[in-house]
C-alpha cells in the first residue's frame, strides 16, 4: 500500500468510547491518512454518511443500542453503491468462530482484534487496499464476496488451530 496516497484518503471511525476513537485517530495519522472522521454511535455514523463519503470505515462491533454489525448491515443495504461498497474493518474484543461468521455474514471486509497493534491494523488496511474482492448483492447477502483466503483462528478444542474462511 502506497503511504503517500493515504494523505488524500478519509476514514470514518465508529466507536462509542472516545479513548478508542483517539487511538484509531493516532494510528491512522501515523500511517499517513489525511482525514479521520469520528462517530460515537451508529446513528451518528449514518448521519455522517449523508454529508461525507469516506474511502474506508473502521467500526467497533459492540456498542450500546445499535451494534457495529447493525451499521454494516444498514450500510450494505444503501442504494448509493459508493457507500454500500465501502470497505469495513470491524474491531472486536470478542474473538470466536461465531463472531467471525457473524462479521463475515454481515458484510465485513476484515476483522481486527483488540488490543489493536500497529502491525495488525496495517495488515488489515493493506488487505482492504490490495486484495479487493468482488461485491455481491443477493436476496440473502450483501457485501464482499465471501470466497477468499483462509484465516487461522485458534480453537479451544484440543489446542488445535482450525482454518476458517472469513
Amino acid at each position: 500500500m502506497d503511504r503517500s496516497a493515504l494523505r488524500d484518503t478519509s476514514v470514518l471511525v465508529i466507536d462509542d468510547h472516545r479513548p478508542m476513537r483517539q487511538i484509531h485517530r493516532s494510528l491512522l495519522r501515523a500511517f499517513g491518512f489525511g482525514q479521520v472522521i469520528e462517530a460515537a454511535s451508529v446513528d451518528e455514523a449514518l448521519r455522517t454518511l449523508q454529508r461525507d463519503t469516506p474511502e474506508l470505515v473502521i467500526c467497533d462491533q459492540r456498542m450500546p443500542g445499535a451494534s457495529g454489525l447493525d451499521f454494516v448491515r444498514a450500510l450494505r443495504r444503501m442504494p448509493n453503491l459508493q457507500l454500500a461498497t465501502l470497505p469495513v474493518i470491524m474491531v472486536t474484543a470478542e474473538v470466536s468462530r461465531q463472531r467471525l461468521f457473524e462479521a463475515r455474514d454481515a458484510g465485513v471486509n476484515e476483522l481486527c482484534t483488540k488490543p489493536i497493534s500497529l502491525k495488525v491494523m496495517w495488515e488489515r488496511l493493506a488487505a482492504v487496499a490490495n486484495a479487493q474482492r468482488g461485491f455481491v448483492r443477493s436476496e440473502g447477502y450483501v457485501g464482499p464476496c465471501r470466497r477468499r483466503r483462509s484465516v487461522a483462528v485458534a480453537t479451544e478444542r484440543r489446542g488445535a488451530t482450525e482454518t476458517l474462511a472469513l
